[in-house]
């Protein structure tokens, strides 16, 4: 109920306003790898990613900007897609669509040359890494709390992994699962009262998430906890993360 109310307020917000001209722009990527693991067996070592993203921007006459975003996975299907409302009250961002969950964003945000220190093919996480939320159906916020830093909010009604399409609704395509959360908090430590001046150039980022993987009676939520400090300076960077990932029973 809280969600229908939200989504009316913003399609009154925005019907009573009218838009500037904004612009549709194509960008894309291409690479290849090599890669090998010693104690497995890798047979093709050569891999390929290629994929495109279509977005774009305007904005309201009221001030709030509208941005849209869509992009593709190697075999050119539909990927992610998001539609942001920024600048709403003069405060909050507003986003809504499969794409930016706050705790996969910051999975494994050590600092890396090329790919995370679990990314893809390689690693012992890649099966159970946090971020399980990502790429479902949800409405979001973002917000900067004051010292504390960018606080990112997003709410899932149901992880039943499909995207919907138009005025279209999931049904009962999981009707086992149920609803779910992610946030995440990203605090620039120089700018902490007091201690402040002695952690310029480090980052605290912490997260969290929770979902209804099953909403049969005395099954436990999965849950996700990280939390990580990045320290730079010039050229150096280093960090340390932590991370827990629950399944739940």
């Amino acid at each position: 109920m809280k969600i229908t109310k939200i989504l009316v307020a913003l399609s009154f917000l925005f019907a009573i306003s009218t838009a500037q001209a904004g612009e549709l722009t194509v960008t894309g990527s291409m690479e290849a790898t090599y890669h090998t693991q010693g104690d497995k067996t890798t047979g093709n070592p050569i891999g390929m990613d290629r994929e495109l993203k279509f977005s774009g921007s305007t904005e309201l006459d009221n001030g709030i900007t509208v941005s849209v975003m869509q992009d593709t996975g190697d075999s050119l299907t539909y990927g992610n897609s998001q539609i942001m409302f920024g600048g709403v009250a003069g405060v909050f961002d507003i986003y809504i669509g499969s794409d930016s969950d706050p705790v996969d964003a910051i999975d494994d945000i050590t600092p890396s040359a090329y790919e995370e220190a679990n990314g893809s093919g390689s690693g012992t996480y890649t099966s159970n890494d946090i971020g399980d939320n990502a790429g479902q159906m949800g409405i979001g916020f973002k917000y900067n709390v004051p010292v504390l830093g960018a606080f990112n909010y997003k709410y899932y009604p149901n992880v039943d992994s499909t995207k919907n399409a138009d005025n279209a609704s999931s049904g009962d395509q999981n009707g086992t699962t149920g609803s779910a959360y992610s946030a995440s908090l990203k605090t620039n430590m120089g700018d902490l009262p007091v201690i402040g001046a002695f952690l310029d150039g480090a980052t605290l980022t912490t997260g969290v998430a929770e979902k209804d993987h099953s909403q049969t009676a005395a099954v436990d939520d999965a849950f996700d906890l990280t939390a990580a400090i990045n320290y730079s300076v010039g050229n150096f960077s280093l960090g340390v993360q932590k991370k827990v990932h629950n399944e739940g029973e």
